[in-house]
């Protein structure tokens, strides 16, 4: 997998993050560094923290996790439960437990 990709996976997970209890209230969430580039060497670690906000006017609770997708010809992006091909999940943590926040409240 090419660090392009997993950039493009990595901004696309945040931003698909799920607040299903705000959803119906108005999703509204602000990940900063909005964008970030990694290098690292084969066999080592690699760490960076976002801060993700709830800017909705109500609490939410959000999902972190990595996923594959794909995108299509309109520039759709379609989800994937199973392990694609060149799949960054394997060596990528980008998950923890799902976390409530209060509206405008921070997490790292």
């Amino acid at each position: 997998m090419t660090v392009r990709r997993l950039l493009i996976s990595s901004a696309l997970l945040v931003a698909s993050l799920t607040a299903a209890d705000a959803f119906a209230d108005g999703f509204a969430a602000l990940v900063s560094p909005p964008r970030f580039e990694l290098s690292g060497k084969s066999g080592g670690t690699v760490r960076q923290v976002f801060e993700l906000t709830n800017r909705s006017g109500a609490a939410a609770r959000f999902r972190i996790h990595t996923a594959d997708f794909t995108l299509g010809a309109d520039y759709g992006v379609t989800f994937h439960d199973e392990l694609q091909a060149d799949s960054c999940r394997p060596w990528v943590a980008i998950e923890r437990p799902p976390v409530s926040l209060p509206a405008g409240s921070p997490v790292r």
